[in-house]
């Protein structure tokens, strides 16, 4: 299962196929995923241990994942893999069509 603190590198592995869940296809995992990212809220982030500048950038870096899924799903996107290029203040996903 996927821990609570996972690295961009941990969740790319999932996203792309390289390792799985057992019982779980990468498009039920990429699917769960865009689910959870459409849901979570990002005021959530507010109440981790985490320090105040640090809080600010995960909080800036989830804003930015969620409005790139969410573009992904408002256009339409057929997508097979997923990798994700981590970087401030934006990022930039990659899809295997």
């Amino acid at each position: 299962m996927l821990k609570d603190q996972i690295s961009w590198k941990t969740l790319n592995a999932y996203c792309a196929g390289e390792k799985l869940i057992e019982g779980v296809s990468l498009e039920a995992f990429l699917e769960m995923f865009f689910e959870f990212i459409r849901e979570k809220d990002a005021e959530d982030l507010k109440y981790t241990k985490s320090s105040g500048t640090t809080k600010v950038l995960h909080i800036i870096s989830f804003m930015c994942l969620k409005l790139a899924c969410k573009e992904i799903e408002d256009k339409g996107v057929g997508y097979q893999k997923i990798k994700f290029r981590n970087g401030f203040p934006g990022i930039v996903i990659l899809c295997d069509l």
